[in-house]
């Protein structure tokens, strides 16, 4: 599993995927080595292992998906009360964890060993009290197809549906329809929330694999960083084909005079701030960049500073 980045970049990432541990799979005797070939196959950078109540098979999809540089992000498709046939979530944890992690969660919502694998099984708690477990457990929850079948926008009407997508605890919701998505912008009147839509698989054979996936615009493939694209879908999630598009990097500063005279810096591809303490001199860097590109700033505090930084330096 990489453990480095190179910077953000765009990746193939499918978060609802089945293997036999689901018992409604088609191909019961798929081997591990197979379902990963078909997941090279289908050009996926990384997938969640998402069967229906149970974490059996995730151990074994990640020996097999390590070996071609495949990560894998442990997971659950968790049955719900709820609305007209039950509701389903996605629940997704991080890469450094496995079978064990997702067992203990199941154990949390107090689905059994033995009732483990099934759609029919049942966590016995509610659609946002299970939410909640998930976030207490570091997890990220999501609603799986929820414009479908066993969907939460699907199957719940009224205020319970608008507390459970309400929730600050879910933080996105899988899509079969494109336009599913104009409801989460933050602009419906009811539901007053935006929230991160992205497509999966849902794939219950090996022909399906692939089939669907979303691009997240990540560097490190973690928890952390699938989290963020959540918090920022508008610039890092990509339900359909990824732009292309070219950008100017900077990859060194270096002063010849003033305040860091003979100062280097370099900066890494995927730079978006500058951290440091107070008066360490981040905003005269930022500063140096205005004068050298020649874009002074719009807000006029900051450019009253722009000139007298210039005045003095």
């Amino acid at each position: 599993m990489p453990t480095t980045s190179a910077g953000l970049g765009w990746l193939r990432i499918d978060l609802h995927f089945h293997s036999p541990g689901s018992s409604d799979f088609k191909d019961r005797t798929a081997s591990p080595e197979e379902i990963v070939a078909k997941v090279k196959e289908a050009g996926l950078d990384a997938f969640a292992v998402t069967d229906h109540n149970t974490g059996d098979w995730i151990d074994r999809l990640k020996v097999a998906a390590n070996r071609e540089g495949i990560v894998v992000f442990p997971g659950v498709e968790v049955t719900v009360p709820g609305g007209e046939r039950n509701v389903h979530l996605l629940v997704i944890f991080n890469p450094s964890q496995g079978t064990e992690r997702v067992n203990d969660f199941l154990a949390q919502v107090l689905i059994t060993v033995e009732k483990q694998g099934s759609t029919e099984s049942l966590a016995q708690f509610t659609v946002n009290d299970v939410i909640d477990k998930i976030c207490e457990n570091d997890g990220i929850a999501l609603l799986a197809h929820c414009d479908s079948t066993s969907g939460v926008t699907s199957e719940m009407r009224g205020q319970q549906r608008i507390e459970i997508i309400q929730n600050p605890k879910l933080l996105g919701a899988e899509i079969t329809n494109d336009d599913t998505a104009s409801f989460f912008t933050g602009s419906d009147q009811v539901y007053k929330r935006k929230l991160a839509t992205l497509k999966g698989s849902d794939s219950h054979s090996l022909a399906e694999i692939g089939g669907r996936a979303t691009n997240f615009k990540v560097g490190a493939q973690s928890i952390a960083a699938l989290r963020q694209c959540m918090y920022d879908p508008d610039t890092r999630i990509r339900t359909n084909e990824v732009p292309e598009a070219r950008y100017p990097t900077i990859m060194k500063i270096e002063f010849s005079a003033g305040f860091f005279t003979g100062q280097i810096f370099e900066l890494h591809s995927g730079l978006n701030a500058i951290l440091g303490g107070k008066g360490v001199g981040k905003s005269l860097i930022v500063e140096y960049l205005r004068f050298v590109f020649d874009q002074p700033s719009d807000v006029l505090e900051i450019e009253k500073g722009h000139v007298l930084k210039s005045t003095n330096h």
